[in-house]
């Protein structure tokens, strides 16, 4: 989407210790982007669906499904 291509040029003042955490991921779409930008980058999600698509497209993602 244009939101995700957007988030790549909102990186710039950004250093490359920066590390993301993305809590609700999904599949990882933003994830991505962060990764092939530099950045270290974790995802978390609920839907084991969106873990599973995640992982086939070796993005660092886990299932969690026991938040506080």
């Amino acid at each position: 989407s244009s939101t995700i291509e957007s988030l790549s040029g909102d990186l710039a003042p950004l250093t490359k210790a920066t590390v993301f955490l993305e809590v609700g991921c999904g599949p990882g779409f933003a994830l991505e982007v962060f990764l092939q930008a530099g950045y270290q980058a974790q995802g978390l999600e609920l839907s084991p669906r969106a873990v599973q698509m995640a992982q086939e497209n070796e993005l660092p993602v886990e299932a969690k499904n026991n938040f506080p």
